[in-house]
């Protein structure tokens, strides 16, 4: 399976993705021994991917419209055969395109994406 973000395809994926860990808010009140703690659920998965795409020039420019269109939707991640669910595409860099060293293509597009797994 090919490295994909919400459907579409990559030539690469780098980054990590970091898993849902448990918040606890701790306290004290004033005149009474000892702490309080409330297990908030969990929270904080989030990621910095980069997304490379080799091809031509035009289908660059189709693939960064289409990884641009996908902000604000959750997708699922697809990173060397291995897949994640259910994530927050919450933003995504400017463009970079440039020429490829790559048989795979004559251009090379790079973006960067922020996402939060809900």
């Amino acid at each position: 399976m090919a490295n994909s973000i919400g459907g579409v395809s990559c030539s690469l994926i780098r980054g990590r993705l970091a898993d849902l860990k448990t918040s606890l808010r701790v306290w004290r009140r004033p005149g009474m021994d000892g702490y309080a703690a409330m297990d908030l659920g969990k929270g904080d998965g989030d990621g910095a991917l980069t997304l490379v795409k080799y091809d031509s020039a035009a289908d660059v420019r189709t693939w960064f419209s289409a990884i641009e269109g996908l902000q604000g939707t959750l997708v699922t991640i697809v990173k060397e055969d291995v897949t994640y669910h259910n994530w927050l595409l919450e933003r995504v860099s400017a463009r970079d395109e440039g020429a490829a060293l790559s048989a795979e293509g004559d251009t090379r597009g790079r973006l960067g994406v922020r996402v939060k797994k809900t």
